[in-house]
């Protein structure tokens, strides 16, 4: 077992004491950015189908989170047909309208 050096009480203390003054904002002006449809797949054995991708979309939509990362929708069809199903979702209001989908893009000249 490993022996703290300190105290353990003088390594631990309340987030008051690192936020005392500090201005956050209200609780209505915080927006969620969730990276699931991108992130998520980075973990071995996972990849979700278009069709898992809207469906977590639509739970991430309900959970109320306001920005959804795709990642890069030219990597291959299946993550370009995942997002024509979820901005055809919110075309028909299947997810929120104040839903925010972005992608990522590279420019090549030419």
């Amino acid at each position: 077992m490993v022996e703290p050096r300190e105290p353990l009480d003088t390594l631990i203390a309340p987030p008051s004491r690192f936020t005392a003054g500090t201005g956050f904002p209200r609780a209505r002006e915080i927006r969620l950015y969730d990276t699931t449809l991108r992130d998520g797949e980075q973990t071995p054995g996972v990849a979700f189908t278009p069709e898992q991708k809207y469906e977590l979309a639509g739970m991430l939509s309900d959970a109320g989170v306001h920005i959804i990362d795709m990642g890069f929708p030219s990597a291959a069809p299946s993550e370009r047909r995942a997002l024509e199903l979820i901005l055809e979702g919110k075309q028909k209001g299947r997810l929120r309208p104040d839903l925010e989908i972005i992608v990522m893009c590279r420019s090549n000249a030419g």
